[in-house]
């Protein structure tokens, strides 16, 4: 994903503990997710959203269910917040992110009483020579623009780093003024019009930031370098740098307060958008119960036409088999997605879901091997799967796991798979994993329902018709695959007979 995009997100991953992991959100394909879900209008929404699906519990929009609801059926007051949000569109909103994610420059007290006291020497010095006519005094005020000269661009050069995210930030207070007018918003946060009347001071250092961006673009060079000569005589601009950091610094938390409440509304906006294009949505029903899970009409929204299915798991874990392409894969993922996008937007693609109050999302769906990191598959989805079995109990946790250790021999294979699936599925969590192995299905009847996904097949041709049927169904698929790939008779003469023999 874009990187400024992401720099909200990449910012806050290491202080949110309750993140889904990079694991499972490759897993669930969540860049292709994102822009499946993403009807947000401000680059800041869209960059608080892409934060948002990576929760691994209830996010902020849940909350505000009624204000999603109004959205959907006022399009006027919809279209008002969008026109209002279509001011932080431009690139240069994305940004804004660095205020506060990152460390601004230092600026020592020295140097701050430095530029206090420099910027009205040269002034000083002119009206002295213009009263009294001294020649020497001529030769302070050159050295006391000289010096000044030094001063201004010692700061210009840290303004510039910020030329796009402090006049971008102007705009976002400017039309957090504009959103606080709208009395549906104003139950979102209590304190954001105390938080934006306490912020509202930082619009008379930002001046110099505006300025700079606008001449930089619009105006002729020489008018440039006359207001260059003017920021040196007075060090006006490296005074507004000085002050902006040393505000910036103390209102970063504020700062962010605020670009959460702006990316929440957009975000909300976007909700409401994403539900009248869907076929069909419910909200998430959270309940208390252990391993629990309960859905109707559930489908997955980035497959087109996709054949939605229905399932009930209430004590138990789920063993998914059948054939390659006929679905296991996609419904594993299906599952993770609505209880990720049930979290973050309150939506989720079925007519009906119900899960466990706060079970937290882990999968292992997608293994590669380091060949960098001198890790074989088998190595890579081994450390992969320590980590699960070392999440912490207080947590329930819904694993989505397709064919663990497929990369191995049927023995260890079968061996292994036992012992983790059995460890998983306790202490209230819920196991989702496909398998082709039949056996490990009679192995685990007790603990884990099975579900099969089936193939037909007519005048040679495959048929899928991805309806998840409850049972152990023993494809034996592989063989008529080849036949209509038009293997030789005698290979599959052989095949057929070693399968007989083994049966």
């Amino acid at each position: 994903m874009n990187d400024e995009i992401s720099a909200y997100h990449d910012s806050r991953e290491h202080w949110d503990v309750s993140l889904l992991s990079e694991q499972a959100a490759k897993d669930l394909d969540f860049d292709d997710l994102f822009l499946c879900l993403d009807h947000t209008t401000s680059c800041i929404g869209r960059q608080y959203l892409y934060h948002v699906l990576h929760y691994n519990q209830e996010s902020p929009v849940s909350g505000q269910e009624e204000l999603i609801g109004e959205l959907q059926r006022d399009e006027g007051l919809r279209g008002q917040i969008v026109e209002i949000l279509g001011k932080l569109r431009h690139a240069d909103a994305y940004s804004i992110v660095s205020l506060f994610a990152e460390v601004m420059p230092f600026i020592s007290s020295f140097e701050k009483r430095t530029i206090s006291l420099s910027r009205y020497i040269p002034a000083l010095l002119g009206i002295a020579f213009v009263l009294w006519g001294y020649k020497l005094l001529l030769l302070f005020l050159a050295l006391s623009v000289v010096w000044n000269g030094v001063l201004h661009y010692r700061n210009k050069a840290k303004m510039q780093l910020y030329y796009f995210s402090v006049p971008s930030l102007f705009v976002m207070l400017r039309q957090v003024r504009r959103l606080l007018k709208i009395k549906s918003l104003g139950g979102i946060d209590r304190d954001i019009e105390r938080i934006e009347m306490e912020l509202r001071p930082l619009n008379k250092y930002f001046s110099s930031f505006r300025l700079g961006a606008r001449l930089d673009n619009d105006y002729a060079i020489l008018a440039y370098y006359l207001m260059e000569f003017v920021h040196i005589f007075f060090l006006n601009e490296a005074y507004s740098v000085v002050q902006t950091f040393r505000a910036l610094h103390e209102k970063r938390v504020e700062v962010e307060r605020l670009y959460c409440w702006v990316g929440l509304i957009d975000t909300l906006c976007s909700t409401a958008v994403l539900r009248t294009k869907l076929p069909y949505y419910s909200l998430p029903n959270f309940v208390g119960q252990s391993a629990c899970l309960e859905a109707k009409g559930l489908y997955h929204p980035l497959i087109p036409h996709c054949v939605s299915n229905d399932i009930i798991v209430s004590g138990k874990s789920v063993l998914i088999t059948g054939s390659n392409m006929s679905g296991k894969t996609s419904f594993i993922r299906t599952i993770g997605i609505n209880v990720l996008s049930g979290y973050a937007l309150n939506t989720c693609f079925a007519h009906s879901f119900s899960i466990k109050a706060g079970i937290q999302i882990h999968s292992i769906i997608t293994v590669v091997d380091s060949l960098t990191d001198g890790k074989s598959y088998f190595l890579e989805e081994a450390l992969q799967v320590k980590r699960l079995l070392t999440l912490p109990a207080e947590h329930a946790h819904l694993f989505l796991l397709d064919e663990l250790f497929k990369g191995t021999n049927e023995q260890e294979r079968r061996a292994i798979s036992l012992a983790i699936l059995h460890k998983l599925s306790r202490s209230g969590n819920i196991v989702f994993a496909s398998t082709h192995d039949i056996e490990l299905c009679h192995q685990l009847a007790g603990p884990f329902d099975c579900y099969y996904f089936k193939e037909n097949f007519q005048q040679n041709t495959l048929d899928y018709d991805h309806r998840l049927r409850k049972g152990i169904y023993p494809s034996r698929i592989a063989i008529r695959l080849l036949e209509c790939c038009d293997y030789p008779v005698e290979v599959l003469d052989e095949a057929k007979v070693l399968v007989d023999s083994d049966s």
